[in-house]
């Protein structure tokens, strides 16, 4: 969950208009320059009230709270959760591999995909 968030909050943060992630890639429009990327999970403050999801995995006890309280607690999470940090810097350093969407070549909102090879940074 952690990495999906991660590069969540790299396309919001980003400005990007339309995209896709997932825990191992993030389908972009405009290019990312990772050099400047932030590392810190709170760096990512503006883009905060974006990142929450409600989801079916979600405890019993924290679908009865009310949705401020879920932002509130998830928020915390995200500062607090140290896989973040670790995520973001394996971001920045990772290898980008842009890849051609071949099944809807220059279509709107689909025309660079990055998939980040974790492999070498695993451990």
């Amino acid at each position: 969950m952690a990495e999906y968030l991660a590069i969540k909050a790299i396309a919001l943060s980003t400005g990007q208009p339309t995209f896709k992630a997932d825990d191992f890639f993030l389908d972009v429009v405009m290019p990312i320059d990772w050099s400047k990327l932030h590392t810190k999970p709170e760096d990512f403050e503006a883009v905060f009230h974006s990142l929450y999801e409600a989801t079916s995995a979600q405890s019993f006890y924290r679908t009865l709270l009310p949705a401020h309280s879920h932002r509130s607690e998830f928020l915390q999470e995200w500062l607090k959760n140290e896989a973040v940090e670790r995520v973001l810097m394996r971001l920045k350093l990772a290898t980008r591999i842009r890849l051609d969407a071949p099944e809807a070549p220059q279509q709107a909102g689909c025309c660079l995909r990055v998939d980040l090879d974790f492999g070498a940074l695993a451990g």
